[in-house]
């Protein structure tokens, strides 16, 4: 997220600077995070997986979750069926369940994803997540993660090496006090 982070926005690098000077903890997870916002250990966390942290808001009157008003990145969840599939035709009909409004339906009633067809209603729906942030009068402005080549630079061991330093440097504000 934060390489994506990075790629869509000019800003990134005073994000990281200002977020060493608050003296930022860093999680593996999502769960980590809002279990430490739960306990009053943390009172804010960023950049976590947003139908991961509606669940347990939605579950938990502790938590709250605000969508930046600039962007708010969504990771695609991806499916697909290999070709030596042990049952294409069986993969083929739950993949198009997944997609119909009756399977976005029992996402957006039961899941910890966020159903994007247009038609499905819940709490767990698109609509239901535009509706919160209309209250707080802003519209949500997601910028979908492209799928391809692009998402495989950070492979690279020499620019995920450089990435993670640039982030770690950045986390280690050292403050000079008089």
């Amino acid at each position: 997220m934060a390489s994506q982070d990075e790629v869509t926005s000019s800003l990134s690098g005073r994000l990281q600077e200002s977020l060493g000077r608050a003296f930022t903890q860093v999680y593996c997870c999502t769960a980590q995070i809002l279990d430490a916002i739960s306990s009053g250990e943390l009172v804010l966390g960023y950049n976590m997986l947003g139908s991961y942290a509606l669940a347990r808001a939605y579950a938990d009157p502790r938590l709250g979750v605000i969508v930046p008003q600039d962007y708010a990145l969504v990771v695609s969840r991806v499916a697909f069926i290999p070709e030596q599939a042990p049952n294409p035709s069986g993969a083929k009909a739950l993949l198009h369940y997944m997609l119909s409004l009756e399977g976005q339906q029992v996402i957006a009633q039961h899941g910890a994803l966020v159903a994007i067809h247009p038609q499905a209603t819940g709490p767990y729906s698109v609509t239901a997540v535009q509706q919160q942030q209309t209250v707080r009068q802003q519209t949500l402005n997601f910028h979908p993660i492209a799928l391809g080549p692009a998402l495989m630079v950070y492979l690279d061991q020499s620019k995920r090496r450089r990435f993670v330093n640039e982030w770690q440097n950045a986390l280690l504000y050292d403050p000079i006090v008089p």
